[in-house]
């Protein structure tokens, strides 16, 4: 295989357009998850405000998920537990926050989280690319049940 990233055969673009998308895609959860650190008390009443219990516990869970999940995103240090983190927390707040679909913004917001969503199952599936950490991983502390080791194990990597 001559190509640099593994993104398709022939491509010469090393990777730098999966480290791109993989950034634009954290950042949105980086910016607001950090605002969720900022503004702890209006988060928790916001969570409260979608009636889930344990807002504060809720609150927490919703704040390691985005910046947990970005930051695995955007390094590519296990990309794919990343996408997955942050397609759990955006289908959780979609069903929970923009399920009235007589309004039309909230259709807007439900369709762009689904976008979302579709570009994180991308990350899932093609994984981070040659320019991320998880390249030069050579231990995995996952195993079987690590998303990226279990790829890098069934293509002999």
């Amino acid at each position: 295989m001559d190509n640099t990233c593994g993104c398709y055969q022939g491509c010469k673009c090393g990777g730098w357009k999966q480290l791109v998308g993989r950034i634009l895609l954290a950042a949105l959860f980086l910016i607001i998850g950090w605002g969720k650190v900022t503004n702890f008390p209006g988060t928790v009443g916001f969570v409260a405000s979608g009636g889930f219990p344990m807002p504060e516990l809720f609150t927490v869970l919703a704040i390691i998920l985005e910046l947990g999940g970005a930051i695995l995103l955007i390094t590519g240090f296990h990309a794919r537990t990343g996408a997955w983190m942050l397609i759990l927390f955006t289908a959780v707040s979609t069903v929970a926050y923009h399920n009235a679909f007589a309004d039309a913004s909230q259709q807007i917001m439900m369709l762009k989280n689904l976008a979302i969503i579709g570009g994180l199952l991308h990350v899932v599936a093609y994984g981070a690319g040659r320019m991320s950490l998880k390249y030069w991983d050579k231990y995995c502390w996952g195993g079987k049940w690590c998303p990226d080791c279990k790829v890098r194990l069934t293509q002999g990597s």
